[in-house]
């Protein structure tokens, strides 16, 4: 069976990256980000943490561990982290990303209010309301 397109477009995309700028570079850990999105979406979880962990390595070493742009993967592992049952972990990636895009883009920035939102919804299935 063939993998699905949109799969094989962001996997050739991130060999050239790779082969532009490097495995540690910032644009490569916005690509690996986007294929962990299309990996959750495809139901490969495990795939998707190795993905967002990867970015999240890349974003912290290029911009500090306290930046908007690190906050985007922290929020995609607290995702995969509950849908894989880890709820401590994702609680903490929640919330990390939550205090960061408060601190730097303010209550009412879009990705603050997803942040929240995410952090909600896991607090409501961890009380087994979700």
């Amino acid at each position: 069976m063939k993998p699905p397109f949109r799969l094989v477009v962001w996997e050739l995309a991130l060999k050239i990256e790779e082969a532009a700028y490097g495995p540690d570079n910032p644009e490569v850990a916005r690509t690996v980000g986007n294929l962990g999105i299309v990996l959750r979406h495809l139901g490969d979880f495990e795939g998707a943490k190795e993905c967002y962990e990867r970015a999240l390595k890349i974003e912290e070493a290029a911009y500090g561990p306290d930046h908007p742009n690190v906050a985007r993967p922290v929020m995609n592992l607290g995702t995969v982290l509950r849908y894989l049952g880890d709820f401590e972990g994702a609680k903490k990636c929640h919330e990390r990303a939550l205090k960061i895009f408060q601190d730097k883009l303010g209550e009412d920035h879009p990705h603050t209010v997803k942040a929240r939102n995410n952090l909600a919804v896991l607090e409501r299935e961890i009380r087994g309301e979700g």
